[in-house]
């Protein structure tokens, strides 16, 4: 198996880090939204470390949508089958 490549933001940071693909937060279709600036991105650690924290709450927040929609669900299909017992 081919080991995945090396995070745009982490590598910026010194920090040689597996990326994570499509389940980061700032991944695109196939492919990571950074790759084009991370000559910057390696010029300015401060912009990484914000990018890493705003990357942090993207995936957060599509958690707890996914979360919301779970429970959403479930509480739909629990009174579904409440309303067909009754």
């Amino acid at each position: 198996m081919t080991p995945r490549p090396h995070c745009t933001l982490r590598l910026a940071l010194g920090q040689a880090d597996e990326c994570p693909g499509p389940s980061c937060g700032l991944w695109d279709g196939d492919h990571c939204v950074l790759e084009s600036v991370t000559p910057e991105l390696r010029r300015s650690p401060a912009l990484a470390c914000h990018l890493i924290e705003l990357r942090l709450a993207l995936e957060r927040a599509g958690e707890a949508t996914s979360e919301a929609r779970a429970r959403s669900l479930f509480s739909r299909r629990l009174n579904e089958e409440q309303a067909a017992e009754a």
